[in-house]
């Protein structure tokens, strides 16, 4: 599947600790994470709001239940 993405759409739901890899990391953590990562961005002169296409595979797995 294709799925548009931009780098703030990204900082935003790290910073929110949507996604299970962020959990084990305080809010304080994840923030001074973001703000670097928006520092490093704006001098490499990128724009934090441009959007990418991504491909991603999505798998579905399945099990049989016994009894």
């Amino acid at each position: 599947m294709t799925a548009r993405r931009s780098l703030a759409q990204d900082l935003d739901e790290w910073e929110r600790q949507i996604h299970a890899w962020t959990w084990p990391y305080t809010a304080r953590q994840m923030q001074a994470a973001c703000d670097e990562v928006r520092t490093w961005a704006v001098d490499q002169s990128w724009d934090l709001d441009e959007e990418f296409e991504l491909e991603r595979d999505v798998q579905w797995w399945a099990f049989e239940r016994e009894g």
